[in-house]
């Protein structure tokens, strides 16, 4: 309650106080809210990572800057659009069907993906995705986190590419 208190000046009774309650418990309620959806958004935007959330219909509802300078869609052009129009990823070690399958049994899958930009070049990510659980009817959305790994895969090759060379090198 925010309390109000006025003087009021009576000819008889000389000064009086006047006070008044207002109740204001949905506004802190929504100032609340308010506040805890800045914070998220803050996070959201401040993170190292990808982030992005899907609902249900495969359609994405968040994309963050991360996102926007990994896959080189900006969040406006993201946001409310189908995520397999927007981009194509390679499973590697499975395929999308497993991915949706261990999502629905277990909650979680994490795993790398690579992706090849507008550019031709080829970027891989360790991506884990939970599902959000919700009450309603709807198709349960997910949430991806993504790390870009591509330094360590390309060092990676270049070290298996290396170790062929000198092992051909020794038996020859």
């Amino acid at each position: 309650i925010k309390w109000e208190m006025n003087l009021i000046h009576h000819e008889e009774d000389g000064v009086g106080v006047q006070c008044i309650g207002i109740d204001i418990t949905e506004q802190k309620k929504d100032y609340s809210k308010l506040l805890k959806k800045e914070e998220q958004a803050y996070v959201l935007e401040n993170v190292s990572d990808i982030i992005m959330t899907i609902d249900g219909n495969e359609i994405v509802k968040t994309w963050n800057k991360i996102a926007e300078n990994f896959y080189g869609i900006t969040s406006r052009d993201a946001i409310g659009k189908p995520i397999a129009d927007l981009i194509t990823l390679d499973y590697e070690n499975t395929t999308r069907d497993f991915v949706i399958n261990e999502m629905k049994t277990k909650g979680i899958w994490k795993g790398e993906v690579a992706f090849t930009n507008k550019l031709g070049e080829k970027k891989y990510l360790l991506n884990s995705i939970f599902l959000l659980k919700n009450n309603s009817q709807e198709k349960p959305g997910v949430l991806i986190v993504g790390k870009d790994i591509t330094e360590r895969k390309s060092a990676e090759q270049n070290l298996a590419a290396s170790e062929l060379f000198y092992r051909n090198l020794i038996s020859n």
